[in-house]
């Protein structure tokens, strides 16, 4: 991302400075800031069946191939994922059946993953997104009832334990995406018996339910989502499949504007995370 300065004066900060003028009260690092490594958990080897429990880890910084990082405790595939940039939670999914098991990592130290708690019942294609204390989790569907969830829940990522009601969506939805800037969460889209364009946000550090911020541009499901401590996007989608991104300030409200188009109209996006190395 490019540095843009509203005066004609730029000041630049050496973080790692131990004296001088450069290390004299630096600006705190983004509360978004995730870290370089970067990875990829369970998936579906095809046909949408048989999942996987594979956990996979690359540096962001660099290009080549993913390297194995250890196994899920379960198969899955459309697990809802978020990190502190220490640990990494990966909660539901399905394979065979909708999962409740919740699972953690240490991100910095490959190895397989451990159980960290569950939810009440399975759930698949929920959202997630986290601060550094909290990780939260959006919606999702059970297949044995139909459900699609309204409900939001979160657990303290550095503490082992079932997850804790939170609030309410505004609608009950799966296959939405979340993302946020460490004290905002935002999550979008999902399919509710139809597609939806409805944003709602909340604020991390504090348990209600989720407000409306807007519309996407298009109702989408089956959506991918990034950001940083400024801006929310997302990319691609089905209704049917879409080739847009789009975009809102996190810290306003009001509808999604257009940022561009991907290569490709695509759907289903894996769940990734990241963290320090």
């Amino acid at each position: 991302m490019g540095i843009k300065s509203n005066s004609s004066v730029e000041v630049y900060y050496n973080f790692f400075a131990s004296s001088g003028y450069d290390a004299a009260k630096p600006p705190p690092l983004p509360t978004g800031f995730q870290g370089d490594r970067g990875l990829y958990n369970g998936g579906s080897t095809g046909g949408g069946s048989a999942g996987v429990n594979w956990i996979e880890y690359f540096n962001i910084p660099t290009t080549g191939n993913s390297t194995d990082f250890g196994d899920l405790t379960v198969a899955r595939y459309s697990p809802g994922t978020c990190s502190d940039a220490n640990r990494g939670v990966v909660a539901g999914g399905y394979n065979s059946g909708d999962k409740d098991e919740i699972d953690y990592y240490t991100i910095a130290t490959p190895g397989n993953a451990t159980t960290f708690g569950e939810f009440s019942a399975g759930r698949t294609s929920l959202a997630g997104c986290s601060s550094k204390t909290r990780g939260v989790f959006f919606g999702g569907l059970n297949n044995n009832t139909g459900t699609r969830y309204n409900v939001i829940e979160y657990i303290t990522i550095q503490t082992l334990a079932n997850p804790t009601d939170f609030g309410d969506l505004t609608v009950g939805v799966s296959h939405n995406s979340a993302s946020g800037n460490g004290t905002r969460g935002i999550n979008a889209g999902g399919y509710s018996g139809s597609y939806e364009n409805v944003i709602n946000y909340i604020t991390i550090a504090t348990t209600g339910n989720a407000t409306d911020f807007g519309d996407l541009t298009t109702s989408l499901g089956w959506i991918g989502a990034c950001g940083n401590d400024t801006r929310a996007t997302w990319g691609s989608g089905e209704s049917p499949n879409v080739d847009i991104i789009q975009y809102v300030t996190v810290d306003t409200t009001g509808d999604a504007s257009d940022f561009g188009d991907l290569t490709n109209g695509v759907r289903w996006g894996s769940a990734g995370l990241s963290g320090n190395a």
